[in-house]
């Protein structure tokens, strides 16, 4: 017992961190064309498919083919029955039911096309498809820009407007609540990383098209931004999610409503859902839900049954008390067991575990100052808080909802993803103007790739090969290479919009 408390209190005096992945359970396998269609070329080797997705019902499982259409799960796989589907745009879905064991399981998956998937020239992307209909199109929050020195927004409580002190406040807290000045003043990134820049050559100019329209949701092509159209609404958009089909996004706004699409009906507005409060961040979960996390006078988290288009339920939420009452809900991520919500003030904050079944609180953990992004990853074992205020990462045991860990990342932290394998996880910083890249097993910074002025809104591609950022102050979106850790593309900057959040439509439709 004393051994290992020494062994805990040595890692965080050193700032080390390690996380040990275990795979108890292997399941690997192909994904193949039928002979019906092994004649046609779509992204295939031979009748190999490359770049399909592999989920397990129910869980955060996901594996992605390689150009051999192997396939492996990196996760720890608990025993027992699943059904694993296998999904490519231009094939129908197949699925297994497998039972998993101590016995390595080696999967064979079957694709066959659609009769009138389309064939292009360029793999990636099907020609005269429109990016509605596109796995792995961006959908993307532009917010019109608040007039300087004009009170800031109700719906963006949680971020600076143009003209606002809010940064300051910010940094006085950050002080306050014991962060690190230097790293508050900046924490630039290695000059060889920075010097490597932006290739002008395909830069946003003259390549992505932006709307006049004030209030707009972008959807971008990832792979030929010139290809961006655009959804108008009459309200300020913030945050965005897809259901786990890819056939619908949510979209919160600033008059206390979450707006749903229907991507298959030319991305037509086809419901309102009211929130009671301002939403401050909104995701999918495992069990085919969509989650946000509401602020104001009655906070809570919002369960919306996408097939209804309508709130399944709402469970109130209130600090634990060691934060002080005033602290409100600022992120959601949910797991295979729990719903987490994370709690903050400008100089304290919390993770809560709610229970997904009636939404008690099950338990707490101290993080940093104003927890604004959460992230589990993808085997369910951790819990990754991007904290705005404190400059930090924390890195929480998932199950148990203990801290293992701090990172110092940036300045004002404020979205977390992890790449499809959990190798990688990768964080915003707002006040810093970069990406900060981590490994996924020791939780150390490997790379910092520079951004545009307030990096905010944070999505990855299925395939894990291209990290999408949204610049809240630059009013453009950065796309880059996950591989490379380097900026492939850098869209022109909107003239009367500010980008917030974004999503990445599912790599598979169910």
């Amino acid at each position: 017992m004393y051994k290992f408390v020494y062994v805990i209190a040595f890692w965080i005096v050193c700032g080390f961190l390690s996380i040990s992945y275990s795979y108890a359970a292997v399941v690997t396998g192909q994904v193949v064309e039928s002979a019906a269609s092994a004649k046609k070329t779509y992204n295939v080797n031979g009748n190999r498919v490359n770049g399909a997705l592999l989920t397990i019902e129910g869980t955060n499982f996901q594996a992605v083919t390689n150009s051999g259409g192997a396939f492996t799960f990196t996760q720890e796989i608990p025993p027992g029955v699943y059904n694993i589907g296998a999904y490519k745009d231009g094939y129908y879905l197949e699925t297994k039911r497998v039972t998993v064991g101590d016995v390595p399981l080696n999967l064979l998956f079957v694709l066959t096309r659609k009769t009138n998937a389309p064939i292009s020239e360029n793999p990636m992307m099907p020609s005269g498809s429109s990016p509605g209909y596109i796995s792995d199109a961006l959908y993307v929050a532009y917010s019109a820009i608040t007039i300087p020195g004009s009170p800031a927004s109700s719906g963006s409580a949680s971020f600076p407007a143009v003209g606002s002190n809010m940064t300051s406040m910010q940094f006085k807290a950050a002080i306050a609540a014991g962060a690190d000045v230097n790293t508050l003043h900046g924490m630039p990134a290695p000059k060889s990383i920075f010097q490597q820049g932006v290739d002008l050559a395909n830069s946003g100019d003259f390549y992505t098209p932006i709307s006049n329209q004030p209030n707009t949701i972008a959807v971008v092509d990832p792979y030929s931004p010139k290809n961006t159209t655009f959804v108008t609404m009459n309200t300020k958009p913030y945050w965005v999610c897809f259901d786990n089909s890819g056939n619908k996004v949510f979209v919160s706004t600033d008059t206390q409503y979450i707006h749903v699409i229907d991507v298959n009906a030319g991305n037509k507005v086809i419901g309102t859902i009211p929130t009671g409060g301002i939403v401050t961040d909104i995701t999918r979960a495992p069990d085919g839900n969509v989650y946000a996390s509401v602020s104001g006078s009655r906070p809570g988290i919002l369960v919306i049954n996408p097939l209804s288009n309508s709130a399944s339920a709402f469970y109130p939420v209130k600090s634990s008390g060691r934060i002080g009452s005033e602290a409100q809900p600022r992120a959601v991520a949910v797991g295979a067991n729990y719903i987490y919500v994370a709690m903050g003030t400008n100089s304290a904050g919390e993770i809560l575990a709610l229970n997904r079944s009636g939404g008690s609180v099950l338990g707490a953990c101290t993080v940093g100052a104003f927890p604004s992004g959460l992230c589990v990853s993808p085997n369910g074992k951790y819990l990754f808080s991007a904290n705005r205020n404190s400059g930090t990462l924390s890195v929480l045991d998932a199950s148990r909802l203990s801290l293992l860990g701090t990172v110092r990342v940036g300045t004002q932290p404020t979205k977390v993803v992890s790449s499809p394998r959990g190798d990688k996880i990768y964080v915003t910083n707002y006040g810093s103007n970069y990406l900060s890249v981590l490994d996924g097993r020791t939780c150390s910074i490997i790379a910092t790739v520079p951004t545009g002025k307030g990096p905010m809104g944070l999505g990855i591609s299925a395939d894990g090969t291209r990290v999408f950022v949204a610049n809240n102050t630059e009013n453009n979106l950065s796309i880059i290479n996950a591989e490379s850790n380097s900026v492939i593309q850098t869209t022109t900057p909107s003239t009367t919009s500010r980008p917030f959040g974004l999503a990445v439509r599912p790599g598979g439709m169910r």
